[in-house]
């Protein structure tokens, strides 16, 4: 007799009552508040559809709201499968197909293997489907609603993309947020005005710039003058309701924003990227030759001639910037990408300074400096090091962990420590054949008593009854498996043990510090204010399990 299929589960058992998780999503697409799609609509469509069934209850309602139904990284629906998963929710409810998903194949490999597998009930209401009670052309109606589903959400899709490009061709601003020194006018949707505040605040960088100002100087002339920064200044508007911007700084990030921002002359440009159903809403950067520019599109608050020469500005002191980096910077710093700042945690840069001197030629200084401290002198506590410091300090600490490895190889190398694991290595083996044979052993009984089943040898609430407890047996049998492989692992590593040692004394003989040897012993290397330096060496937890088996093994070896 052939097999039923996993679709056809018989979930119509007296009086069960199913554990309900409603599921409501509203698509990035359509927010309309008078859609029949609506949050609300879809709540009260399930509600109803529950309180004329006695034979459920509700355990939550999981909803995603702004989310496309192209795919299921989506939180609500992470949610529901995770409380499914924990045995909380035995039964699906949506209002349609299309409020599940948009994604043909994904939607149909949840309704016809993962939820019938994981023994949950899926209800479409408006789509009048139950997997309880299906019908032979049951699945093929879904599958087809689910492909039709999917084109109109491509097609949705185009239409949406077709009439923002139509109304960024007609000038009008789509961003949610203005550009600083301007506000969006209220009474002219699509429109934008002069904030009046905030515009003098732009001009005055501007003029600042045009006296060769570096960012460091605007950012110092902006913080004495107690002017807000722009995401704070949004915030006092009421443009912003989160807290965290309630005291944002101005940073030099903000300022090469406003310094290099073309929408300051009149010019709009949209369209940089672009999301739509076929790349999964991810955002994707678009050639310029796409970008849709509108010029002369709003008053602007700087003369197209002022912002070309701050461009010139911009570029001269970028490239002496650029010059000064590279003639301080020590290309030979051996810790690069190793040693980190503790306060700030950003990374230590090597710099050479060069000292004045009446008397003799100039020394040179190689010291480390924080990045943050480079670039924001008040942003970290970091005080600069000498280098031969540091490096004394990293020499002396791998020759003590060189020692330590030493003592501990002349005893990983011995017969009695080898022959120990050799045998622990002979008894896993041995457990694991024997549970892959209980288990090959538990498959012929399923068959078995399947078979019995359906010549009715043995009757449904028997077969569930043995079926679980082998099953349960079966699922012990493999966690013991898990457990066993993962000893045998270790146990492969104790008898490399003495290899790995190797390895890391061929390091022992060498009195200078090179790159190499930085690389392989060393994960990072922290320095903090206070002068306090760790060191975090590669292969440390390796190194704590050969000593914690020598320690538990005492007297032994």
């Amino acid at each position: 007799m052939a097999r039923k299929s996993r679709i056809n589960l018989n979930l119509n058992c007296n009086k069960k009552i199913f554990k309900v998780g409603a599921y409501v999503r509203i698509s990035v697409l359509n927010n309309n508040t008078d859609d029949e799609n609506t949050i609300e609509n879809q709540k009260n469509i399930i509600l109803n559809y529950i309180n004329n069934n006695n034979d459920f209850k509700l355990v939550n309602i999981y909803e995603d709201n702004n989310k496309t139904g192209t795919n299921f990284d989506r939180v609500g629906f992470e949610s529901l499968l995770e409380d499914i998963r924990n045995k909380k929710i035995n039964c699906i409810i949506v209002k349609d197909l299309s409020r599940f998903g948009r994604d043909y194949k994904e939607c149909s490999n949840y309704i016809e293997n993962i939820l019938p597998f994981l023994n949950v009930r899926f209800i479409a209401i408006n789509d009048n489907f139950d997997s309880a009670d299906i019908k032979n052309n049951d699945i093929l109606l879904v599958q087809l609603k689910n492909i039709v589903n999917e084109i109109y959400s491509k097609d949705i899709s185009k239409k949406v993309l077709s009439a923002l490009n139509s109304k960024r061709k007609k000038g009008q601003y789509l961003c949610n947020m203005p550009t600083y020194g301007y506000l969006k006018d209220r009474e002219n949707k699509g429109k934008i005005i002069i904030d009046d505040d905030a515009s003098q605040v732009v001009k005055k960088i501007f003029d600042w710039r045009l006296q060769y100002k570096s960012y460091n100087e605007i950012l110092f002339e902006l913080e004495s003058l107690n002017i807000d920064a722009p995401y704070k200044h949004f915030y006092n508007l009421g443009l912003f309701k989160t807290e965290k911007y309630a005291n944002i700084k101005w940073n030099k990030e903000s300022i090469n924003r406003i310094l290099n921002n073309d929408f300051y002359i009149g010019r709009l440009t949209q369209g940089k990227t672009s999301q739509t159903v076929n790349n999964n809403y991810k955002k994707i950067k678009l050639p310029k030759e796409k970008w849709i520019v509108i010029e002369n599109n709003h008053i602007p608050i700087i003369d197209e001639d002022i912002f070309y020469r701050v461009q010139k500005i911009n570029e001269q002191l970028k490239q002496k910037h650029f010059k000064e980096h590279n003639k301080n910077v020590n290309e030979e710093n051996i810790l690069k990408g190793v040693i980190k700042c503790g306060y700030c945690g950003k990374n230590i840069r090597l710099v050479k300074i060069t000292k004045k001197n009446k008397f003799k030629e100039n020394p040179i200084d190689k010291r480390f400096v924080c990045c943050t401290k480079l670039k924001y002198k008040d942003r970290c506590n970091f005080k600069s090091i000498k280098e031969d410091i540091i490096l004394n300090v990293v020499l002396q600490s791998i020759k003590l962990q060189l020692r330590l490895v030493k003592d501990i190889g002349e005893i990983v190398k011995s017969e009695k420590y080898l022959s120990k694991f050799e045998l622990e290595k002979n008894t896993i083996k041995d457990k694991i054949n024997k549970i892959n044979i209980e288990i090959a052993s538990l498959n012929n009984i399923y068959d078995t008593m399947y078979n019995n089943y359906l010549d009715n040898l043995l009757s449904k609430e028997d077969y569930i009854y043995n079926k679980n407890k082998y099953k349960q047996k079966e699922v012990k049998l493999k966690n013991d498996l898990i457990q066993l492989n993962k000893d045998l692992r270790k146990n492969k590593e104790r008898l490399n043990d003495k290899n790995f040692i190797d390895k890391f004394l061929m390091f022992e003989e060498k009195e200078i510090l090179n790159r190499e040897t930085i690389l392989k012993l060393i994960e990072n290397i922290v320095i903090y204010d206070d002068k306090k330096i760790k060191i975090s060496f590669k292969f440390y937890d390796r190194f704590d399990e050969i000593k914690s088996c020598l320690d538990s093994e005492e007297g032994c070896f």
